[in-house]
């Protein structure tokens, strides 16, 4: 498989897990915690991980890099909610850890876009 191949797939199971995983954020506010809902949940949180962890890092650049670690953060927090909605059922920490992984991925998906335009231009000067 070449490398634009695997990146498309990557992408694609980055993207599939994180609507598994808002949908079984928001399934809960309209019907009770069904068990079917956890395992769906995990099974998103551990996709968005494995193509975190498969994805790989985009050069040199060392902010580039960092943000890729912060992505991977991320997608164990989700994993850490999955488990937090299995051991502590009935309770809503699972929500805090689910919302702390939102962060940091809103954070790295903003910052790495200003970070490759930022790079793009100046490669564009330096040419």
């Amino acid at each position: 498989m070449n490398e634009k191949t695997s990146a498309i797939l990557l992408n694609g199971a980055l993207m599939v897990g994180m609507l598994l995983i808002m949908a079984m954020a928001v399934l809960p506010l309209l019907l009770p915690m069904e068990q079917w809902m956890r395992w769906v949940f995990a099974a998103g949180a551990a996709l968005v991980l494995i193509s975190q962890l498969l994805t790989p890092n985009r050069g040199a650049n060392l902010r580039l890099r960092r943000l890729h670690r912060i992505g991977i953060i991320a997608a164990l927090l989700y994993c850490v909610s999955a488990a937090t909605t299995f051991y502590r059922q009935g309770t809503t920490d699972w929500v805090g850890i689910l919302m702390a992984g939102a962060a940091l991925q809103i954070y790295v998906s903003l910052a790495t876009e200003s970070e490759l335009k930022r790079l793009k231009k100046s490669d564009k000067k330096h040419n």
